[in-house]
């Protein structure tokens, strides 16, 4: 979920669409958390939940992750607790 939080923080507030690992790493230390270990496992795990989508222009590339509908309405649902 916190990944989740992190990667529509970055688009929806900040306007970045790029979110390289140390950029996402970054914002799990600044908050004071740690950061995930394998970032790219946990990325790839919610692409398989249907959580994340990958642009076809983006190669493959985990570091253009956006969330999909099911992705937001996971973080809506678990916000509200």
């Amino acid at each position: 979920d916190q990944v989740l939080g992190a990667i529509q923080y970055l688009r929806d507030v900040e306007g970045i669409n790029d979110s390289p690992p140390r950029v996402l790493n970054q914002i799990f230390t600044d908050a004071g958390l740690e950061p995930p270990g394998n970032l790219s496992l946990y990325l790839n795990r919610l692409r398989e939940r249907g959580y994340l989508t990958i642009p076809p222009s983006a190669m493959e590339k985990n570091r253009y992750a956006i969330l999909t509908l099911e992705g937001r309405a996971h973080l809506d649902k678990r916000s509200r607790f």
